[in-house]
């Protein structure tokens, strides 16, 4: 999260899962100089320090290691899995193919997505891939679970459809999970009286007991 007091219902919730979570924070591209690979910098310190700390917060060195997150979040959790640094991944409604979406919706995306990366994709394509977990090291992925609302506006599942598909023919394990509705942030407290999060908070565990069952 970009601050990991705006997860706490979250948090709360997949604690009564019989989870330990740790809420990370990460670099903002609209501060200056935060542009990509910044924020996936501050993911990969969160999984080294939660490694490193592992028999402190969960009483044992050995329990796998997940990475959660929405949208924004859920786009790092998605990078760190790639790099093979944790044993599952779920994302709620974020990005998977960054290529496809500055491809496909230059417009509505061209602005997020160049200010992350710093510049469009035609002046920085490299970059755009290296952010794109869909062009990553599919290969070291852990199972993962994507998530998202078929009418999302923000983050628009139909126009990953295709990275998706080619990624599953590497990738361990990777699932969609779509839902009726355009809502991007299902998964916030503040949604449908708490509902969208108690579900999330369901889906996911679910999830992680699968990954180590």
């Amino acid at each position: 999260s970009s601050s990991p007091t705006a997860v706490d219902g979250m948090a709360r919730a997949l604690s009564a899962h019989g989870h330990v979570v740790v809420a990370a924070s990460y670099r903002l591209t609209s501060e200056a100089g935060n542009e990509f690979p910044r924020q996936l910098e501050d993911a990969r310190r969160a999984v080294s320090w939660t490694r490193a700390h592992l028999a402190a917060i969960a009483r044992s060195a050995r329990v796998p290691v997940f990475a959660v997150g929405g949208s924004a979040g859920g786009h790092l959790a998605l990078l760190v899995g790639v790099e093979g640094l944790v044993d599952g991944v779920v994302a709620w409604g974020a990005p998977f193919d960054v290529v496809s979406l500055a491809e496909s919706e230059p417009e509505e995306h061209g602005g997020a997505l160049a200010s992350l990366i710093g510049g469009s994709l035609a002046e920085r394509g490299s970059a755009y891939r290296a952010a794109s977990p869909a062009h990553g090291v599919l290969e070291l992925a852990p199972p993962t679970l994507l998530v998202h609302s078929v009418d999302d506006r923000v983050v628009f599942p139909a126009m990953q459809r295709g990275g998706i598909e080619r990624a599953r023919e590497r990738m361990r394990r990777l699932e969609l999970l779509e839902i009726p509705g355009g809502v991007h942030a299902f998964w916030d407290d503040e949604f449908d009286g708490g509902a969208g999060l108690r579900w999330t908070a369901e889906v996911t565990a679910a999830f992680l007991r699968a990954c180590v069952g």
